[in-house]
């Protein structure tokens, strides 16, 4: 009988869902977004990394992602390369990727053999998009193809109410109930159940599931292990994005999977230090600690059907039968104690390093404090200045401060903490900026749901200064109404609570947004903030125009495909060039003047730019320079076009064919003056009220 020499856990960087389950992990974080992220290392190097050669024989691999496994291309690749390799593979999924399955399905038989499901059987996600039939037919392809599955279902108390419609469903569709686990909460130091019910009601309620499953995990579910544990030895987790190794879900990492150079570092955590294994079914079923009595992960997993089919074929389910200790050698009393005395040893070391590190910090705080309190004593602070290469949002920093400046001229008043560094100390700047500080947010185009990593930021930040009196600086607001990700409610909650919060908008949809949904925080409409400046203030100078500059988007804001683009590039033959909004090198606050000049000047160069980034847009505008603006798919571009449409030399168009019909016209333009003193009353309202800010916290 085949057995495996070791487990191995491998998550995948992927939150991408086409699902939104309230009981979700990174629901409770809030980390849902839609992007697929690809894995910056290739299948072959994943293969050779995992290598029996490396692991020491045939090993169970389990692959789940933070999101939806199988969305990504290279999570199909992963499996087909395990498998080729000779490991057994499980697989998390929701079901739902058909198309995967249908791939899959096709494989050697062989293969299937050694491949397993567990299909998480999201019961109210299903019933409100219509998927039922979707997984269903899923799970038994899979089955007739040969490949081995359990299905589990979450038990949430939202759940409650449908119980004898999920028993009805699954005994229809799969011939045997589901399994049923334990929702934990990640956010509870203690990892508790994630109910409003006690364990023990808890596990009452859904016992009517008759799960094994259940029953183990309720059995060690909030129990502390005290045995000798072999995670890190007999089994591994391995982030595949980074590498990082650690003995299990938890603990310190103790290598990279992918230095290929060195040998793995197998070595057994001895006792356990978190409140307790909350993924015990699978560490604890396999045989981390041999000397416990559980039952087999195959008994854990399978289900015998009405019709006397099971859900793990025979090879599968012999193979999860078997445990660790069948293929390992335990340790010596003389290891276990060379092992323990080096814990002990490391825990000093860890107790002199954190002493070490506490001075450290009090310095940092002492001279952080100092600088808020007493020294600099800034009147502006702007948080959230970014370090990404995206040179709109760079623009925007660069005019925030000079507008600032200019409020306060002679007088060195405004401080800037970009977004890393203040998430990096966000403690050690809440304790040391001064109540009397006005906080002003940086202006841009993520208020709401598409960006929900920079809308999370700014919601943290008014939650950290509660008494100061805060500005969120020009910003376009779009909230995805496909997104139940509760940012939305939690915006609401917060902003309306802030008693000194004014938000600025930057066109009229935006402007009305704001308004319905934080009706208890002042609203202005005002510029986005890099149109108060002009192309003296980014260092351009005149230079010779020739040809035409395409800046076009291609992220998840893009409106123009592939082929619109290439007709417009069809129509300009070769007197064209491509550029983009983003920097060649690192932005930093030290260059990020010089990469702005360049950018600027770039755009200067031009006869005419076509573009549907709203910052090409406004450079063009500030370097005065002939532009066409198509929109993209929100109001951001075309609403802040209303802006400065009265300047001849910036064109919008509606469609590609209106794009090349403006062309020969706007070539012909000869000399552009940025002229924007019709803004110059909305500014004025802005800098106002930063000044009645300023004064009300003296």
């Amino acid at each position: 009988m085949e057995k495996f020499k070791r487990f191995i856990d491998c998550a995948l960087p992927a939150e991408a869902c086409n699902l939104r389950c309230h009981y979700c992990y990174i629901t409770q974080q809030k980390k849902f977004n839609n992007k697929i992220t690809p894995l910056d290392h290739s299948v072959t190097e994943i293969r050779y990394a995992l290598s029996k050669s490396r692991l020491g024989g045939i090993c169970l691999i389990n692959l789940c992602a933070n999101g939806e496994t199988l969305l990504p291309q290279e999570t199909i690749d992963i499996i087909y390369a395990l498998l080729e390799e000779g490991h057994f593979v499980m697989v998390v999924t929701n079901g739902t990727p058909t198309k995967k399955f249908e791939i899959i399905s096709t494989w050697p038989k062989e293969y299937l053999s050694r491949l397993f499901f567990k299909f998480s059987f999201h019961f109210l996600e299903f019933k409100r998009l219509n998927l039922f039939d979707v997984f269903f037919n899923n799970v038994n392809l899979m089955k007739a193809s040969g490949a081995s599955f359990t299905v589990e279902l979450t038990p949430s108390d939202e759940l409650i109410p449908y119980i004898d419609e999920i028993k009805s469903i699954s005994l229809e569709k799969l011939g045997a109930y589901p399994h049923a686990t334990i929702a934990r909460d990640n956010r509870t130091a203690g990892i508790d159940v994630l109910s409003n019910y006690s364990l023990q009601e808890y596990v009452k309620i859904w016992s009517v599931f008759k799960s094994d499953l259940l029953d183990f995990k309720s059995k060690i579910f909030l129990k502390k292990r005290h045995e000798f544990c072999y995670a890190g030895d007999w089994s591994l987790f391995v982030d595949l994005s980074s590498g990082n190794i650690t003995p299990c879900n938890c603990h310190k990492s103790i290598g990279n999977i992918y230095d290929i150079a060195k040998p793995i570092n197998f070595r057994a955590i001895n006792h356990c230090t978190i409140p307790h294994c909350f993924n015990g079914h699978a560490w604890l079923a396999l045989g981390n600690i041999p000397n416990m009595k559980t039952p087999t992960y195959a008994e854990l997993r399978n289900r015998i059907c009405t019709d006397g089919t099971e859900w793990l074929q025979p090879r599968m389910k012999a193979f999860m039968s078997s445990k660790l200790r069948e293929s390992n050698k335990e340790y010596s009393i003389i290891q276990k104690f060379l092992l323990a005395a080096k814990d002990a040893l490391s825990k000093c070391l860890n107790i002199y390093r954190s002493f070490h590190h506490y001075l450290f910090l009090k310095k940092k705080f002492l001279k952080t404090w100092l600088h808020f309190r007493v020294n600099a004593k800034p009147k502006f602070i702007v948080v959230g200045s970014p370090t990404h290469t995206n040179l709109g949002d760079s623009a925007i920093t660069i005019a925030q401060i000079n507008f600032l400046k200019k409020i306060d001229p002679g007088h060195d008043s405004t401080e800037e903490l970009t977004f890393s560094e203040y998430n990096k100390d966000r403690k050690l700047y809440k304790k040391a900026i001064s109540p009397k500080s006005v906080i002003c947010g940086l202006g841009g185009g993520n208020m709401g749901n598409q960006w929900p990593e920079e809308e999370l930021f700014r919601q943290n930040l008014i939650k950290d200064f509660p008494n100061n009196p805060i500005i969120i600086f020009p910003q376009t607001i779009f909230y995805l109404d496909n997104k139940t990700d509760g940012i939305k409610e939690e915006s609401i909650k917060l902003y309306n609570n802030h008693l000194n919060l004014t938000l600025v908008a930057r066109e009229q949809k935006s402007f009305e947004i704001m308004k319905e949904l934080y009706p208890q925080c002042k609203v202005l409409l005002v510029p986005d903030i890099v149109l108060s400046s002009s192309k003296n203030d980014f260092g351009v100078m005149a230079s010779e125009r020739n040809g035409v500059l395409l800046c076009l988007r291609s992220d998840a804001e893009r409106k123009i495909n592939d082929s619109k683009t290439d007709k417009i590039i069809e129509y300009l033959k070769l007197a064209f060039r491509k550029t983009d909004m983003y920097s060649d090198c690192e932005v930093t606050k030290e260059n990020r003047a010089e990469c702005l000049r360049k950018k600027m000047q770039e755009f200067c160069g031009a006869k005419l730019v076509i573009t549907d980034r709203l910052h090409g847009m406004i450079f063009a505008a500030v370097s005065e320079t002939p532009a066409i603006v198509i929109g993209n798919y929100n109001h951001k571009v075309s609403g802040s076009y209303e802006w400065i449409k009265s300047l001849p030399y910036i064109k919008f168009a509606d469609s590609i064919d209106e794009v090349l019909t403006e062309i020969p016209e706007m070539l012909k333009i000869q000399s552009c003056t940025y002229d924007n003193s019709a803004l110059s009353s909305y500014f004025d309202l802005l800098a106002d009220e930063v000044k009645a800010k300023c004064r009300k916290s003296q």
